[in-house]
């Protein structure tokens, strides 16, 4: 129920148990999944990846937080996961874990972000010649896209047809996986609903979530 977007009052409510209860139960079960993914997220072969970010509550509207999400886009694999502030620091930790999770190759691995100022920056520090940084940027009109600019931030241009030649599932770059997997986080997670009244009271709270 939690995964399909209930609240834990709402849960507690339908199962006729106690909000502390769900809240005991969410908690083991976000700290098991935590260790589980940290143990088994490892020497990943990747070809393509995405990173993006989504606005979250905590405490009140003022206090906002993000989250950070990496995808393996060949095996959709949910890859990083950084919750906090839209910043320097967070851009860095996602950057980081991701590149320790990925198993050196003599390929370039392609990254697709969008524009965000952080990343070219920090995805070239912590990767440096393993990836291939490309920002895609949209211009939407009218509520639909009309048109995808791709830059190259990081590596070689000529290296951008040998890098796509081996992604099974983009023939340019872009980052329409990893923003379906926010849709779905969105979805999954009353914390992230829009217009809604239900919000995290604290920071470890969206985390676990």
């Amino acid at each position: 129920m939690s995964v399909e977007g209930s609240s834990k009052a709402s849960i507690a409510r339908v199962n006729g148990i106690s909000p502390a209860t769900v809240d005991r139960w969410t908690l083991r079960a976000s700290r098991e999944a935590a260790r589980f993914g940290d143990r088994t997220l490892r020497d990943v072969s990747a070809t393509e990846l995405q990173a993006d970010e989504l606005r979250g509550f905590t405490e009140s509207k003022k206090s906002r937080q993000f989250v950070f999400v990496a995808l393996e886009v060949g095996a959709r694999l949910w890859l990083s996961t950084v919750v906090g502030r839209r910043t320097k620091r967070s851009t860095r930790l996602l950057a980081r874990d991701s590149r320790r999770r990925v198993s050196f190759g003599r390929e370039r691995v392609l990254i697709a972000t969008d524009p965000f100022r952080y990343y070219r920056h920090e995805l070239s520090k912590a990767w440096g010649s393993t990836c291939l940084h490309v920002e895609s940027s949209k211009a939407i009109q009218g509520g639909r896209v009309r048109r995808v600019r791709n830059t190259i931030t990081n590596g070689p241009h000529w290296q951008l047809e040998r890098v796509l030649a081996r992604c099974e599932d983009s023939k340019q770059p872009n980052t329409s996986y990893i923003e379906r997997l926010n849709l779905f986080i969105r979805r999954s997670l009353s914390y992230l609903h829009r217009r809604t009244n239900s919000m995290a009271r604290r920071h470890r709270k969206l985390e676990e979530a």
